[in-house]
C-alpha cells in the first residue's frame, strides 16, 4: 500500500511539472546555433551543400574569384559548408547574405572549410 502511494505521488508530481512548464509558456532551451555570412559557392557533392562565410562583405564577394573565397575560407576558418534542402537550394544564390541555424554540438566531417548539417535557412539580404 504504501508503494503504491509513493508511485502515484510521483506520477502526480511528474504531470504537475510538465503542465506547469507548458502553462507558464516556458520552452525547453534549444541547442540550435545561429551562422550568419554570404554564400560564396552552391554545390552538389553527396548532397546539396552552400558555403556560407562570415567577415567577408559584399566587395569581396564581386571582387574576388570563387577560388579566392575559398582559399580565403581555409586560411581564416571563417566558413563552412551546410548541407541542405534541395528547396532551399533551389532560392538561395552566390552573394546572398544568409543566416543558418545548426545544431551545437552536432557530427562535422573533416574537412577545411568543415561540412555540416543545416536545421534551417533565412535569406535576409539577396546579393549581386
Amino acid at each position: 500500500m504504501r508503494r503504491n502511494f509513493f508511485i502515484a505521488l510521483f506520477i502526480i508530481m511528474f504531470v504537475l511539472s510538465a503542465c506547469s512548464n507548458n502553462e507558464k509558456g516556458l520552452k525547453t532551451p534549444t541547442n540550435d546555433i545561429k551562422n550568419e555570412g554570404y554564400i560564396v559557392e552552391k554545390r552538389n557533392k553527396n548532397g546539396f551543400q552552400i558555403l556560407v562565410m562570415k567577415n567577408i562583405t559584399k566587395e569581396d564577394i564581386e571582387k574576388k574569384s570563387k577560388e579566392e573565397l575559398i582559399k580565403q575560407a581555409q586560411d581564416d576558418h571563417t566558413a563552412t559548408y551546410f548541407f541542405v534542402q534541395e528547396d532551399e537550394y533551389k532560392k538561395i544564390e552566390v552573394g546572398h547574405k544568409v543566416i543558418v541555424w545548426y545544431t551545437k554540438g552536432q557530427p562535422q566531417m573533416e574537412s577545411n572549410p568543415p561540412q555540416t548539417d543545416s536545421k534551417k535557412v533565412e535569406i535576409i539580404e539577396e546579393g549581386k
